[in-house]
């Protein structure tokens, strides 16, 4: 394959606090369906490193984009290098194990069937 696109992601000083940007899309792959990947890739990616919540500040032409994956705005926006941009957050969790990966000695339930 060939690579369509990026994201960068960072923890922060504060502990739990994660940054996302540089967020890019080769032109060829926009309106494709490559971004949003990225952008849950980036989520799940610093949540299972135990962080809580990311941060990002995203251009104004992206912010539905943004708030369709599930990010809110903070405050309002503002220039940032020069360009105006929308902080936005969104709240990370680590991922969830299943109950047998949570305690191995776990036994069915009695009268029901274990899988398989």
């Amino acid at each position: 394959g060939v690579p369509a696109g990026a994201v960068r992601l960072y923890p922060l000083d504060e502990p739990g606090q994660w940054k996302g940007d540089r967020l890019a899309v080769l032109s060829a792959f926009r309106r494709h369906g490559v971004g949003a990947p990225l952008v849950r890739f980036a989520v799940r990616t610093a949540g299972e490193l135990g962080g809580r919540r990311m941060v990002a500040y995203i251009q104004l032409t992206n912010v539905s984009f943004f708030s369709r994956l599930g990010w809110q705005p903070v405050g309002d926006p503002a220039p940032y290098v020069g360009v105006m941009h929308q902080q936005m957050a969104i709240p990370l969790s680590a991922p969830k194990a299943p109950a047998s990966a949570a305690n191995p000695d776990q036994r069915p339930a009695s009268g029901s069937r274990e899988p398989g």
